[in-house]
């Protein structure tokens, strides 16, 4: 427990910093549970920035320019790739099922 305590006060004092420094936004890897403790306790917002899609099992035929850019990465032999969603993007990939999740998080300082 004290490992998690000593992570969060850590990332506590770097995110106050950066605020002290002008910056507005950093944009970080974090875990779910940094996620949760930098909404709840510090009272900022965090917004997913980056996701991971996988290309391993897509064969539809490419419509959007999403699908295409997923289907040229997969013949190159890609099985992953990183882009940013927007809110169409994410709900045109689980309509056709391929997996995603979040990689990076936007934190808004101010």
């Amino acid at each position: 427990m004290k490992q998690k305590e000593f992570e969060f006060s850590r990332t506590k004092k770097k995110l106050l910093e950066y605020q002290q420094n002008g910056r507005k936004s950093v944009c970080w890897k974090l875990r779910k549970e940094q996620v949760d403790y930098i909404e709840q306790s510090m009272g900022r917002e965090v917004i997913p920035y980056l996701y991971e899609v996988k290309t391993k099992y897509f064969v539809i035929p490419p419509k959007e320019a999403l699908l295409k850019r997923i289907q040229i990465e997969k013949k190159r032999g890609k099985d992953r790739i990183v882009v940013k969603l927007s809110g169409h993007q994410r709900s045109l990939l689980d309509d056709y099922g391929i997996r995603y999740h979040v990689v990076k998080y936007l934190i808004i300082l101010n």
